[in-house]
């Protein structure tokens, strides 16, 4: 009985002695530890569950919350920019937040348009190019018939941050990315770089 108030009390997974004077009683124990055990592992999950459900309204929250607040704050930057005359950061500005708009989402689209993907590539290069200067060109050789066929979203830029990281930032002089979208019998688009190249063993690590 003291057991019972126990677990009513909240202390699940208490268990009782086990009683080898009587089968029966022994019986009971047993029953009793393993419904007592079992209701430690149901708060346990339940708990666990109602915690990684508050987590991720939390974060929901946060997601609202948060792109508005850098979006105004950008949108502030960026009319001090222009009024200061600061083309060059107002336009760092405006690709920035392209590229947040790209990364956060919010319309929770899995495909996109090659023209959209494409935007967010031309606002990252933007950026790139305002760091490496006359050392960095870029081309884009794209059918125009195919921008508004649609691809996973975000699949292209990151291949070229990845060209620009490990290809070209070593690179003094001269450094080059080509973007060319085609078709033949399927879609290709292709991302090609004259940095310094990758080794097979530097793709297997």
């Amino acid at each position: 009985m003291e057991m019972s108030e126990k677990i009513e009390e909240g202390e699940y997974g208490i268990t009782l002695p086990a009683f080898e004077g009587n089968k029966e009683f022994g019986k009971l124990i047993d029953t009793f530890n393993h419904m007592s055990l079992g209701l430690e592992e149901s708060f346990n999950r339940i708990y666990a569950e109602e915690v990684a459900l508050r987590d991720a309204n939390m974060q929901a929250l946060q997601s609202q919350i948060n792109p508005h607040f850098l979006n105004n704050t950008l949108e502030i930057i960026n009319w001090k920019a222009r009024m200061s005359g600061n083309h060059d950061v107002s336009g760092m500005i405006e690709s920035l937040g392209v590229m947040m708009e790209a990364t956060m989402n919010r319309k929770k689209e899995k495909f996109i348009t090659i023209e959209e993907e494409l935007k967010y590539v031309d606002a990252y290069l933007y950026i790139i190019h305002q760091r490496f200067g006359s050392r960095f060109h870029f081309d884009k050789d794209v059918d125009e018939n195919l921008l508004n066929l649609k691809i996973p979203r975000l699949i292209v830029q990151p291949i070229v941050e990845n060209a620009i990281i490990h290809g070209l930032e070593e690179k003094i002089e001269g450094a080059q990315v080509l973007i060319e979208v085609d078709i033949a019998e399927d879609m290709i688009i292709t991302v090609s770089d004259n940095g310094r190249g990758m080794s097979l063993k530097e793709l297997d690590e």
